[in-house]
């Protein structure tokens, strides 16, 4: 997870659990962080935990923006041009410009969606 010397001990985060409930047809992952027994060395292990998980999905974000900033620019083009934009047109513009990678990753959700 990272490099950082304080994680070589670090508890990890709690039981993840998935809870059906909260959208219909997706789920939504849960993480129990605290407890009533937790010390103060502990909360900062799981505090530089969700951090670490932060830092990684935002760099993650920046990585996609930078693939797709065709199909970026592209829709920042199309929504100067037009006030409103339908979704088909927003899928249109990725389909076209979007990274291959993206994409591929794109149809494999579009399969669990089926389910």
């Amino acid at each position: 997870m990272s490099n950082h010397p304080d994680y070589e001990h670090i508890r990890g985060l709690g039981q993840n659990y998935f809870d059906p409930s909260s959208e219909p047809g997706r789920f939504t992952q849960y993480t129990v962080t605290l407890d009533m027994n937790q010390t103060r060395s502990e909360a900062v292990d799981v505090d530089m935990e969700v951090e670490a998980r932060l830092n990684g999905s935002y760099r993650q974000v920046m990585e996609m923006m930078q693939r797709n900033r065709m199909a970026l620019d592209a829709l920042v083009e199309l929504l100067l041009r037009k006030e409103k934009v339908q979704g088909d047109e927003i899928v249109q513009v990725v389909e076209s410009l979007g990274h291959p990678q993206d994409l591929a990753q794109r149809a494999e959700w579009a399969d669990y969606e089926l389910l």
